[in-house]
């Protein structure tokens, strides 16, 4: 079993694999020859393969070369390939993941693949070097990983019996989100503003995009991040409900300290967890429900404390106005501090809210170990 392929004069092209494969890995080079090339339907119609490696020494996908490998789950290359050709990816209905290296600043490819397969999709870009972002032309740290989640769409045709007339229509956020990007790079503010319409194709698209930006959080405005927090913390029950499903420990994490969802719903996912046997998971909600519980009390105390200050405060500041009120009759009238508004007014006070943003999550996040933990999935 091996690759079938073609030589060039300096360089060797693919054209198939002699066998069945899994994890197709393009080599670099046959015979001492680069490989720069992917023909045309070189692996078309191929059920077999679930992930596919192409190397940076590749620079161009001829026509389909993928196409309709529906099993085909992960595909990893880089902005070398600057002949993308139409269809490589499409009808690979199961893609969903791709690793995607930008060194050379090249982002078209992004907007090729985007641009070739309406399902949903799920990058992983590592830009090594300066990343000059379309939106707003800032250099970022050399290697930083940018994870974004583009939703799927599909064209939907529309028959007006009156006017005898076809009228097309997408439906999907995606086609929205495969517009957030030019050659040079991502509309990051763009790609934040459009969230409203991701929440409409359904909590587990729009929990994504939210969970992408926040840990890959590349030009993210505060506003953007408390939208997505909130978002996050809203749907909290329901998300934690697919996370424990599928076993995501690395997204709970950020669920747990970005969203912060209440007691009662941790509550009834610890028990969910239970009853799925997701013993690091239980350790995970346990750990935060301890936390939260300890939180709570401390922020009930330090109000309770708040609260018997400002009324001291206020007690003290009247008792100073009535003087000055005294002080100023005897002294044919003076102005009080009730008169100039200095006079503080326990009614203007709030108490602060529990979920104080930014403080109680970094404390929860800090020292977060749950492997030392010993407990019985029974007692839960």
């Amino acid at each position: 079993m091996a690759f079938l392929f073609e030589k060039r004069e300096n360089s060797v092209q693919i054209t198939g694999f002699d066998g069945e494969v899994t994890y197709l890995n393009i080599p670099e080079e046959v015979d001492g020859l680069p490989v720069t090339s992917v023909a045309g339907h070189a692996f078309s119609g191929r059920q077999d393969i679930r992930e596919i490696v192409v190397p940076e020494t590749v620079t161009e996908l001829r026509s389909f070369a993928f196409y309709d490998c529906r099993n085909l789950r992960k595909l990893t290359l880089s902005d070398s390939v600057v002949d993308y050709y139409d269809g490589v990816i499409r009808e690979c209905i199961a893609l969903k993941e791709i690793d995607l290296t930008i060194r050379a600043g090249k982002y078209q490819i992004l907007k090729d693949l985007t641009g070739d397969s309406p399902e949903e999709m799920h990058f992983r870009i590592t830009v090594c070097g300066s990343d000059n972002s379309g939106n707003s032309g800032s250099t970022h740290e050399d290697g930083h990983v940018v994870f974004l989640t583009f939703p799927s769409y599909h064209n939907e045709d529309r028959e007006d019996t009156h006017a005898r007339a076809i009228h097309p229509k997408i439906v999907g956020a995606g086609y929205h989100y495969r517009q957030c990007m030019n050659r040079q790079g991502i509309f990051f503010r763009e790609y934040d503003r459009i969230f409203s319409k991701a929440e409409t194709d359904g909590i587990r698209t729009a929990s994504q995009i939210a969970f992408d930006r926040l840990r890959s959080p590349v030009e993210l405005t505060e506003d953007a991040k408390v939208m997505y927090a909130d978002y996050l913390h809203e749907k909290a029950a329901v998300i934690l409900d697919d996370l424990i499903e599928e076993n995501d420990r690395d997204l709970l994490e950020y669920l747990l300290y970005d969203a912060y969802p209440d007691l009662e719903t941790v509550q009834t996912a610890l028990k969910l967890a239970s009853r799925r046997k997701r013993t690091e998971i239980c350790g995970m909600l346990m750990e935060y429900q301890n936390r939260f519980k300890k939180e709570g009390n401390r922020s009930e105390r330090e109000n309770d404390a708040e609260r018997s200050e400002q009324v001291n405060d206020a007690e003290r500041s009247e008792k100073l106005s009535n003087a000055a009120q005294s002080d100023g009759s005897a002294h044919g009238g003076g102005q009080s501090y009730s008169d100039r508004g200095d006079q503080p007014n326990p009614s203007n006070y709030e108490c602060r809210s529990n979920r104080k943003d930014g403080e109680n999550q970094s404390k929860i996040k800090e020292d977060t170990s749950y492997k030392g933990m010993t407990f019985s999935l029974d007692d839960l």
